[in-house]
């Protein structure tokens, strides 16, 4: 079987990216004839290792280059590149005849949508259904451009979600909705952090969807208590200043490291988990760091920690956004190592149902009887 992923880049680390490389790589290694096309991947490198046999094709659209303009200006660079865009994928699509396209990116959606004749489409939920309603900066643009974004997810044969509570957000204007969660990159070693190590660990984009705001008031709330621990942050992000200043005007035992392509070790190195997310489409951080032994405390925010942490087993769920409660139990789990072993030995376990050997054959089943369908439809037109 012939399957495309299509996505603007692979150039960062992140989340998705991680997702859809191990993806790619299960599939290719499963026999499968895997393509990836990319909008905008230029001269970077994939972050994540890629098995060879993977076809990357990248269109060399560049869309991010007409935010170097304004007003008028912008809009003709806009258009011109929409219409090399739909050109060039237009000829990649007729010239691979894949068996199913995979739909990451959402702004592509209507030009693929146009140009996949009955090629069937499955649309992956990576930023939720409702992503813009718990955004501060919400305003009639960008929810024209939900809207927009929507029409096109509905259009497709197949939207999966990662979560039972994105899922049922998409089941009220979409009718083909199922439910897989992420494949999670698993401690796959006999190495578990031995949490006794003074550290606590934030990963993550710096963005303000990641509550930093809410990181830095808990912490403030924790340091004067526990002075002899420290935070260590993994990511980059607009929101890199704001931790800085605060770092420096509260002497905080805080510091802010590059994303990691070794983030397995970090984990190892701490001995908690936070993740203070204003809302998660799944929060891979939590079950990779689960699976390295680390008690994990989040905020019970849409959607992703609630379906991850099972509260007081293994690891936290606050109230959002229940600051002195986070602190509390964050303070909890610092004074008491009998509570974090507990807690390590069973995220350990509970990790493991996001393994790619459990969570893989859901998604060939979907691919596969996808396929059939099709082939079904066209043995009755015949």
């Amino acid at each position: 079987m012939r399957i495309v992923f299509h996505y603007n880049s692979l150039a960062q680390y992140g989340g998705v990216e991680r997702v859809i490389s191990d993806k790619m790589n299960y599939m290719v290694n499963m026999g499968y004839d895997i393509y990836m096309i990319t909008t905008d991947q230029g001269t970077h490198l994939p972050p994540y290792k890629l098995d060879s046999r993977i076809h990357f094709i990248d269109l060399g659209i560049r869309f991010h280059t007409q935010y170097n303009y304004s007003g008028l200006k912008r809009l003709w660079i806009a258009i011109q590149l929409e219409r090399k865009y739909r050109k060039k994928l237009r000829t990649t699509i007729n010239n691979i005849k894949p068996d199913i396209i995979v739909g990451i990116a959402p702004m592509d959606l209507h030009a693929v949508i146009k140009y996949k004749g009955d090629i069937p489409l499955i649309v992956e939920s990576h930023l939720m259904c409702d992503y813009t309603k718990f955004n501060e900066k919400t305003s009639l643009p960008i929810l024209l451009h939900r809207i927009h974004l929507k029409k096109a997810y509905c259009r497709a044969d197949i939207i999966v979600a990662l979560t039972e509570g994105d899922a049922n957000d998409w089941r009220k204007s979409c009718n083909k909705v199922k439910v897989i969660p992420n494949i999670v990159h698993i401690n796959n070693t006999d190495s578990y952090c031995k949490i006794t190590n003074k550290s606590v660990i934030f990963v993550g984009r710096l963005t303000t969807s990641k509550g930093i705001p809410y990181l830095l008031s808990i912490w403030n709330l924790v340091q004067p208590k526990h002075p002899d621990w420290t935070l260590n942050i993994y990511g980059e992000g607009p929101e890199k200043e704001l931790i800085t200043n605060f770092n420096k005007s509260h002497h905080a035992n805080i510091f802010i490291h590059e994303p990691s392509s070794d983030i397995m070790s970090c984990y190892k190195n701490s001995s908690i988990l936070v993740m203070t997310s204003y809302f998660e489409s799944f929060g891979l951080v939590l079950p990779e760091a689960m699976s390295c032994g680390l008690p994990t405390i989040a905020f019970d925010c849409p959607y992703g920690p609630h379906d991850i942490i099972e509260d007081g087993l293994n690891g936290f769920l606050i109230e959002c956004y229940n600051i002195e409660k986070f602190a509390n139990s964050l303070c909890l789990l610092m004074d008491n190592s009998h509570l974090r072993k507990h807690m390590s030995i069973k995220a350990i376990q509970s990790a493991q149902r996001y393994k790619a050997e459990r969570i893989m054959p859901q998604w060939i089943d979907l691919y596969e009887s996808t396929r059939q369908e099709r082939l079904s439809k066209k043995s009755k037109t015949i």
